[in-house]
């Protein structure tokens, strides 16, 4: 899924998400968009960050 934080969170609350991968881009405009509203959710669990040649990081969190 890409580009629906709705949905997203959705999904985290109902605990339907196998894995999660936020791609993060080295640019910032305005304030950006959070999507949590505080803390990660406490059933996911950080597991690898994949940098690319573009540098753009992808973040892998499973439950």
């Amino acid at each position: 899924m890409y580009g629906s934080s709705t949905l997203m969170r959705t999904l985290l609350q109902l605990n339907l998400i196998d894995e999660l991968n936020l791609g993060v881009h080295p640019l910032v405009v305005g304030e950006g968009k959070r999507l949590f509203d505080s803390a990660l959710p406490g059933s996911l669990r950080f597991v690898a960050a994949t940098p690319s040649a573009t540098g753009v990081v992808t973040l892998t969190y499973a439950p």
